[in-house]
C-alpha cells in the first residue's frame, strides 16, 4: 500500500463536494466516482490501479490490516465478514474502509462497555464509505452490542461517514450486563463524528445504563456534525431515539432524522448543549412522550432553519424545551425554521416547561423567543396547537408566523400559562388562522394573564386573543398593556365575543381591555381635553381637545365644546420684556402678551461716536445712541480732499514693465499711474543638430534681436557604444576569429577572420565479430574532432541446438553449439524450504539446499497453559509447531493479583506488558476459550493497576496539601488543594481506600479542621451608637468569602439586604438602617459558611447617642473621631484651656498694676 503527498487534502475536498449521498450514482457507461478517492472506476467496487494517488488493498474483514509508515490504511471488503471480536483502530492510526457492498457482522456478545463491531480510540480515526451502497455494520440476530464505539476517558476516536449502513445493533444490559453503555448504532466519548452520507437505522437500546440514544450517543465532549445521510428507525427505552447529545456540540446542516422512537424524551434528538440547526435538515416522523422531534434542556438553543415536521408526543410534538432551575435558558426560533404538521396532547408545535427545583428531569425555567420562521399546521388534542408555555415559562415574539394551528381545548395558536406579565411582543408578527374546534382561537390567556407590548407592532392583521374570564356589566378583562404609542386597540381582536377592545390610559401606558362600557353623559375635563367616562373600566369615550375661545392677559379661554374655561391662570400684562417701540424723539413698550401700550418717554442721547471716517472724496458719519432704548440718530461729517505726490516716467524693456509720469494721493490710494507692459523677446529660431560618436550636437534653440537672450544647450559627442564579442577558434570545417568590439550606433569594428583547419585523419584496422563480441571494417577518425567512417558489425550470438538444462547440486546451465561455451549458468532459485522438505528450483525443477528449521508448516498451537489461583501464579503457555513439534516461543508468567498494594505496581506492569506482547504475537495460536481466559487475566491486571494508580493519585494530592498547622480558612490555594484531594479520595473504592491507609484520611481530616476553624479577627466587642445613620459596623472573618453563607444575630438569620460582603478574607458591614431597628443592648454574632461557622461567642453593643445635639458640627463620618461618642477633639479643648489661662493672667496682672497706682 502507498499514499502519496496531497492525499489527505484531496480526500477532504472530494468527500465534501462529491460524497453527500449514500451511493455514488452510476454514469450511463457504468462508471462511478469513488466517494473517498474521487477516481472514476469501470465497475462498482473496483479498487485497482492508481486511485487519486492512493492504492486500495482488498481485505477479507477478519485478518490484520497493514498500516503504512504514515499509520494510514486504505482497504475495501472483498466479501461478507463474520467477526468474533471487535475491529480496533487505535494508536493514532487512520483507517479508510470501503464496505464495497458487503457486511461486517459481529457474531459474539460484547464483553465490556467499550466493545463494538468497530472500536476507534487512542486518537485514531475511521473514514467509512460504501461504493455499492448495500454494505452494513451489524450483529447477528441473537447477539447484543453496538455498531461503532469512539474514544474513551483518556483519548479520542474520530469518525467520518460518507456511506454504508450501521444497522441491526442492540443493547440490553438487563440481560447482557457486559455490554454496558448506550448508543446502539454509534457511541462517542469526547470524540468528533461527522456524517456526510450513509444510514444509521434500526438500532435499539432496550434497557440503557445512562443516557441511551438508539441511533447515536454523543457524550462528555466532542462534536456531532451532520451534513447528509439518514438516521431512522432507531429506538430506546428512555432518551434520544435517534440522537442524544449530552455535554457535546450538535450541528445539524443536512440529511434526515426520521421515524425514531424514545419512550420518554426526544424521539428524534435530545441535547443539553449548544444546538445549531439550519436549512437542509429534516426531522420527521419521530415519537416520544416529551419532544417528538427535539428535546432540549439546560442550554440556550437556536433553531435557524430546517424542517421539523410530522413528529408526535404527549408534550411538544415538534420541540420540547426546558431550562435549568437556576437559570433561564432560551429556545430561539428564527430565519427559515419550519415547525409544521406535528401532533401532541399539549404543545403540538412547541412546548416550553417551567422551573421546578426537584431531582427529576422536569426542572428549569424555559423561555421561547420567536424572531422568525414558521410554526404552522400543528395539532394539540389538549391545549396549545402551535405553542404551549407552562407555569413560569417566558414567551417573546418579535417576528415569524404562528398560523393555521389547531387545539381541541384552548390556544389554537398559543396557550400562555407562564410567568405573569412575561408574554412580550413587538415588531412584525403574524398570529392568524389558528382555531379551536373550527372557531378562531389564536392566543389563549388563562388565569388573568396579559400580553406586554414592548415596541411598535407593524403587523397588518390584528392578533386574535381569547381569555378564560369574559367581561360583564360590572367587570372588564385586560388583555394587554404597553406604552400609549404602541398599545393601540386596532392591533388586536377579542375572540370570546363581539366586545370591542378599548385603551385605558394609565400613566404613560395604555391598558387594552375588553369591556361592556357604560358611558356617562357629564363631561369630564382636564387642562387639555374633555370626554365621557366608563363607570366599569374608567375608559374614555369621545375624547376631544379643548378648542375655541380666546384667552387674554386677564381671562381664560372658554371651550366651545364643553363651555368650560380652560388653559392656564391669566398672568396679567407684562411690560418688562419685549422690544422698545420708538419714533424720532420718544420710546415706549407694549405688553408682551397683548397690544396694550405703556407711557412714552423722551430719548436720552449719549455724546456720540464716529462710526464712518471721512475720506478724500466721501463724507463721514457720527452716531448718537439713546441710553434707555438703544435708538440711534446720525450726523454727517465733510470729505477731506486729495494730497498729491509726482513720479517720473520709465521705459519698458523685453522683460520689465515701464510707465509714464503720474501722480498719487498720500492720504488714499488714488493715482494716475498707467503701466506699460514688457515688450517680450524678438526671437530668432535655430535648428537642431544631433551629436554623433565623434562630433558634438545641440537641440533647437532661440535668440533675441534686442538682447542677449538664448536657449542654446550643447550636446557632447557620444563616443562609441562598444559591444564585445568573444573569440571563436577555427575547427576542421568552420572558420574562426579573435575577440573583437563593434559599436551599436555606427560601423566601428575590430573584427579579424581565421580560416578553417581541415581534418587530421588517423587510420584503424578491421575486426571480425564472434558469438559474444562485436566487429568492424577498417575506418578513419580525426585527431581534432569526432569525424569517423566507423561501422559496427553486431555479435553473432550463441546457437543452442538442445534446450535441456544441465545441472549439479547448486547450479544449472545451457551449452552453445558454435563455441561450446556454458551459457546462462545460474544458481538454483525459487521454491521454499520448510521444516520437513527441501526447496524445488523454479527454473530447472531440481531439489536443492537443506531443510529450513525456521520455516514451520502444519500450523501452530499453545501448550502448557496454566490458570492462576488466589495464591499461585499461572502461565500463558508456550507456542509449538504442529509439523515438527518444535517449541517456537516461551510464554510468560500470569501473576497473582490478590492482596493489592502500591508496591506491586512495577511487577504487575512488567507482567502485563509481557502478557500483551505474547498475546499480540501468538494470539492466533490459542483456542477461543484459551484466548478468552487470557484476555480476562490481562483485563484483571489492568483493573488492579488502575486501582493502584487511583490510590497513588489520591495519596499524592493529600500529601501535596500545605501544612494544616500553618493554614487559615481563607487560604484559597489550600481550599482548592483540599477539595481536589478529597474528591480523589472519595472516588476510591473500599479496597483502594484500604491501600491508601489511615494516614491519608488523617491528613484530610486535619486539613478540614484547619479550613473550618472560623474566627472573627476584627470587630468583636465593637459599639454602635443610635442615630449614626452614615456608618454601620464592620467585622472581618478569616474565612474565604466565596464560601460565605449568612449571619445570625441573637439566634436569628439576618436578611442579606441588611449587610454587605467584601473580599479580603470576609469583610461584613452591617448597614446603619438595620442597626437602627435594633434596641440598645448586647448582641451575639455568628457567621455561617457552607462548611461551618464561627463559635457564636463574638459580640457587639448598641448604645444611646446622648452627646449628639442639633448644633454639633463635628463630621460624624470622620474616622479620627474618638470611639466614646464625643465628636470633639482633645487638642481643641487643650487649646481653649491655654487661651483661657492666658486671658486670666493678663487680667490678673492688669488689676495688680491698677492697685499699685
Amino acid at each position: 500500500m502507498k499514499v502519496r503527498k496531497g492525499v489527505f487534502g484531496a480526500v477532504l475536498l472530494l468527500c465534501a463536494t462529491l460524497c453527500m449521498t449514500n451511493v455514488t450514482a452510476l454514469a450511463d457507461d457504468g462508471t462511478h466516482t469513488h466517494p473517498i478517492c474521487g477516481t472514476t472506476h469501470t465497475d462498482i467496487g473496483d479498487h485497482t490501479g492508481e486511485c487519486a494517488d492512493v492504492v486500495w488493498t482488498a481485505w477479507d474483514g477478519t485478518s490484520d490490516i497493514d498500516y503504512g509508515d504514515d499509520n494510514t490504511a486504505y482497504v475495501y471488503l472483498s466479501g461478507n465478514a463474520a467477526r468474533s471480536e471487535q475491529l480496533t483502530v487505535k494508536d493514532g492510526k487512520t483507517l479508510y474502509l470501503c464496505l464495497n457492498g458487503y457486511s461486517i457482522t459481529r457474531t459474539t456478545d460484547s464483553t465490556d462497555a467499550f466493545d463494538a463491531v468497530i472500536r476507534v480510540y487512542g486518537n485514531a480515526q475511521l473514514v467509512l464509505c460504501d461504493c455499492k451502497g448495500s454494505g452494513t455494520i451489524t450483529h447477528s440476530a441473537d447477539v447484543y452490542g453496538r455498531g461503532v464505539r469512539l474514544g474513551d476517558s483518556s483519548s479520542t476516536g474520530d469518525f467520518i461517514m460518507y456511506g454504508g449502513e450501521i444497522s441491526g445493533n442492540r443493547i440490553d444490559i438487563s440481560t447482557h450486563s457486559a455490554a454496558a453503555g448506550d448508543g446502539a448504532g454509534v457511541e462517542a466519548q469526547q470524540s468528533d463524528f461527522t456524517m456526510y452520507g450513509g444510514k444509521i437505522t434500526n438500532n435499539h437500546v432496550i434497557n440503557g445504563s445512562n443516557n441511551e440514544g438508539g441511533g447515536v450517543n454523543m457524550h462528555t465532549g466532542g462534536t456531532f456534525t451532520m451534513y447528509g445521510g439518514e438516521i431512522s428507525g432507531n429506538a430506546c427505552s428512555d432518551t434520544g431515539g435517534g440522537v442524544i447529545s449530552a455535554g457535546t456540540y450538535l450541528k445539524l446542516y443536512g440529511g434526515t432524522i426520521s421515524n425514531n422512537t424514545a419512550d420518554k424524551r426526544g424521539g428524534g434528538v435530545f441535547t443539553n448543549m449548544t444546538l445549531t440547526i439550519s436549512d437542509g435538515i429534516t426531522i420527521t416522523g419521530n415519537k416520544s412522550e416529551q419532544g417528538g422531534g427535539i428535546y432540549t434542556y439546560d442550554e440556550n438553543i437556536t433553531i435557524n432553519g430546517g424542517n421539523i415536521t410530522g413528529n408526535t408526543a404527549t408534550y411538544g410534538g415538534g420541540v420540547y424545551h426546558i431550562g435549568d432551575y437556576r437559570t433561564c435558558d432560551t429556545l430561539t426560533i428564527s430565519g427559515s425554521a419550519t415547525i409544521t404538521g406535528n401532533t401532541a396532547t399539549d404543545g403540538g408545535g412547541v412546548y416550553v416547561e417551567s422551573g421546578k427545583n426537584t431531582s427529576n428531569w422536569n426542572k428549569g425555567q424555559g423561555a421561547l423567543q420567536i424572531n422568525g420562521g414558521s410554526i404552522t399546521n400543528n395539532t394539540a388534542t389538549g391545549n396549545g396547537g402551535g405553542v404551549y408555555i407552562n407555569e413560569r415559562g417566558l414567551l417573546t415574539i418579535t417576528g415569524g408566523n404562528v398560523t393555521d394551528n389547531t387545539a381541541t381545548v384552548n390556544g389554537g395558536g398559543v396557550y400562555f400559562n407562564g410567568e405573569s406579565k412575561k408574554f412580550n411582543i413587538s415588531g412584525n408578527i403574524n398570529v392568524t388562522g389558528n382555531k379551536k374546534s373550527g372557531k378562531a382561537n389564536n392566543i389563549y390567556l388563562p388565569n388573568g394573564q396579559i400580553i406586554k407590548i414592548m415596541g411598535e407592532l407593524t403587523n397588518t392583521a390584528p392578533i386574535g386573543v381569547t381569555t378564560e374570564v369574559e367581561p360583564n356589566s360590572s367587570n372588564y378583562v385586560q388583555i394587554a398593556s404597553g406604552r400609549a404609542a404602541y398599545a393601540t386597540p386596532d392591533k388586536f381582536q377579542y375572540e370570546n365575543n363581539d366586545t370591542s377592545i378599548s385603551a385605558v390610559l394609565s400613566g404613560s401606558n395604555n391598558l387594552l381591555v375588553a369591556c361592556e362600557h357604560n358611558w356617562g353623559t357629564t363631561w369630564q375635563t382636564d387642562s387639555i381635553s374633555h370626554w365621557h367616562s366608563c363607570s366599569i373600566c374608567n375608559g374614555k369615550d369621545n375624547i376631544v381637545n379643548h378648542s375655541g375661545g380666546t384667552a387674554t392677559c386677564t381671562e381664560k379661554a372658554i371651550c366651545e365644546g364643553c363651555s368650560l374655561p380652560y388653559g392656564n391662570t391669566p398672568p396679567g400684562h407684562d411690560f418688562t420684556g419685549g422690544t422698545w417701540q420708538t419714533d424720532a424723539d420718544h420710546h415706549w413698550k407694549k405688553c408682551s402678551r397683548c397690544d396694550v401700550t405703556d407711557t412714552e418717554s423722551p430719548h436720552e442721547w449719549n455724546s456720540g461716536k464716529v462710526t464712518t471716517q471721512p475720506t478724500c472724496t466721501t463724507a463721514g458719519q457720527k452716531t448718537y445712541t439713546c441710553t434707555v432704548c438703544s435708538a440711534t440718530k446720525i450726523e454727517t461729517l465733510d470729505a477731506l480732499g486729495h494730497n498729491f505726490a509726482k513720479y517720473d516716467a520709465k521705459a519698458a524693456t523685453c522683460t520689465e514693465i515701464g510707465w509714464n509720469t503720474y501722480f498719487t494721493c498720500t492720504n488714499c490710494n488714488y493715482t494716475t499711474y498707467k503701466e506699460i507692459a514688457a515688450l517680450g523677446h524678438d526671437k530668432i529660431s535655430h535648428k537642431t543638430k544631433a551629436a554623433t560618436c565623434t562630433e558634438k550636437g545641440w537641440n533647437a534653440y532661440d535668440t533675441c534681436s534686442r538682447c542677449d537672450y538664448t536657449s542654446y544647450k550643447e550636446i557632447a559627442a557620444l563616443g562609441h557604444d562598444k559591444v564585445s564579442h568573444k573569440a571563436k577558434a577555427a575547427t576542421c570545417t568552420e572558420k574562426g576569429w579573435n575577440a573583437y568590439d563593434t559599436c551599436s550606433r555606427c560601423d566601428y569594428t575590430t573584427y579579424k577572420e581565421i580560416a578553417a583547419l581541415g581534418h587530421d585523419k588517423v587510420s584503424h584496422k578491421a575486426k571480425t565479430a564472434t558469438c559474444t563480441e562485436i566487429g568492424w571494417n577498417a575506418y578513419d577518425t580525426c585527431s581534432r574532432c569526432n569525424y569517423s567512417t566507423y561501422k559496427k558489425i553486431a555479435a553473432l550470438g550463441h546457437v543452442f541446438t538442445n534446450d535441456t538444462w544441465q545441472s549439479d547440486a547448486n547450479w544449472h546451465w545451457k551449452k552453445c553449439s558454435r563455441c561450446g561455451a556454458a551459457c546462462e549458468k545460474r544458481k538454483h532459485t525459487g521454491g521454499t524450504a520448510t521444516c520437513k522438505d527441501r526447496a524445488v528450483c523454479t527454473t530447472c525443477s531440481k531439489l536443492y539446499g537443506t531443510l529450513d528449521a525456521k520455516h514451520h508448516v502444519g500450523g501452530t498451537e499453545i501448550r502448557d497453559m496454566v490458570e492462576p489461583t488466589t495464591d499461585k501464579a499461572g502461565h500463558t503457555g508456550n507456542s509449538y509447531c504442529k509439523g515438527c513439534n518444535t517449541k517456537l516461543s516461551d510464554g510468560t508468567v500470569i501473576p497473582v493479583i490478590s492482596n493489592l498494594s502500591t508496591g506491586k505496581k512495577s511487577d504487575l506492569a512488567t507482567a502485563l506488558k509481557a502478557m500483551e506482547k505474547f498475546l499480540n504475537s501468538h494470539g492466533s495460536n490459542y483456542t477461543a476459550n484459551q484466548k478468552k481466559q487470557l484476555i480476562a487475566n490481562i483485563n484483571a491486571i489492568k483493573s488492579a493497576l488502575k486501582s493502584i494508580e487511583n490510590t497513588e493519585k489520591a495519596v499524592k494530592k493529600a500529601e501535596a496539601m500545605p501544612a494544616a498547622d500553618k493554614t487559615q480558612p481563607d487560604n484559597k490555594a489550600a481550599i482548592d488543594a483540599y477539595e481536589s484531594a478529597k474528591k480523589a479520595y472519595d472516588a476510591l473504592s473500599a479496597g483502594e481506600k484500604n491501600m491508601a491507609g489511615e494516614h491519608t484520611k488523617a491528613i484530610l481530616d486535619t486539613m478540614l479542621k484547619a479550613l473550618t476553624a472560623y474566627d472573627i479577627t476584627s470587630g468583636d466587642g465593637s459599639t454602635w451608637k443610635e442615630n449614626n445613620k452614615d456608618n454601620g459596623l464592620t467585622f472581618k472573618v478569616n474565612g474565604y468569602h466565596k464560601k460565605f453563607a449568612g449571619i445570625v444575630i441573637n439566634g436569628t438569620v439576618v436578611d442579606k439586604k441588611y449587610y454587605e460582603i467584601e473580599a479580603g478574607s470576609t469583610i461584613i458591614t452591617l448597614k446603619a438602617e438595620y442597626l437602627q431597628t435594633l434596641p440598645t443592648g448586647n448582641y451575639t454574632l455568628l457567621v455561617q459558611y457552607t462548611d461551618g461557622s464561627t463559635d457564636g461567642e463574638d459580640t457587639f453593643t448598641i448604645t444611646k447617642n446622648e452627646s449628639a445635639t442639633p448644633s454639633d458640627s463635628t463630621n460624624p463620618t470622620d474616622p479620627s473621631s474618638p470611639k466614646t461618642g464625643d465628636n470633639s477633639h482633645p487638642i481643641v479643648w487643650i487649646g481653649i484651656l491655654i487661651v483661657c489661662a492666658g486671658i486670666w493672667m493678663l487680667l490678673f496682672f492688669k488689676k495688680q498694676k491698677q492697685e499699685t497706682k
